[in-house]
């Protein structure tokens, strides 16, 4: 009915689908299987184009064939049922790719990522908040510690308290701080 070299000679010389009666015959035997095997497709795959991508590399394995198998129709669900495995996993790699290729991005320029100027000022007054909730002599010290940037026995000199006092109002803010974040 259709041969490999037809095949062959049709890709080489660009001749038209619709001018040989090969693909009359090749159309003919498909035409009472397609709504099937798009039918098997679209049950296998998530999107209406994966199928059709499916079925028609399906079709071009078997315009391919050197000769029609035997038995025709199951050799076409096979082969789209492997097909569409084909395609899920082509889809899965493609989607792990992507989402590591996204993960990898730099985010410390501002220009490409629009979102990251809002996070900062939203962590910002989440941060702000936290420290108004801490009680005044813890605030005071987390802030002579954070905002100065004055040494322990600094601090402890300013408020006229031991230095073991600093750092322990020092653990218990930043411990508050990181529970409220």
């Amino acid at each position: 009915m259709f041969s490999i070299h037809f095949a062959r000679d049709r890709a080489a010389f660009g001749d038209s689908l619709h001018d040989c009666t090969c693909d009359d015959a090749f159309r003919a035997l498909l035409d009472p299987h397609l709504a099937a095997l798009h039918a098997i497709a679209r049950g296998i795959v998530p999107s209406h184009d994966l199928a059709c991508d499916a079925v028609q590399e399906t079709l071009l394995s078997l315009w391919l064939q050197a000769e029609p198998p035997a038995d025709l129709r199951g050799w076409l669900v096979r082969t789209v049922v492997h097909k569409c495995l084909h395609v899920l996993r082509r889809e899965d790699r493609r989607g792990r790719h992507e989402e590591r290729a996204g993960l990898e991005r730099s985010l410390d320029c501002v220009l490409c990522d629009p979102g990251l100027p809002a996070e900062e000022d939203e962590l910002r007054a989440r941060l702000d908040d936290a420290i108004a909730d801490l009680s005044d002599e813890l605030r005071t010290t987390f802030l002579l510690r954070s905002e100065k940037g004055l040494e322990y026995q600094e601090i402890a000199d300013a408020l006229a308290i031991p230095i073991g006092t600093v750092r322990s109002r020092l653990k218990r803010a930043r411990e508050s701080l990181a529970g409220a974040l």
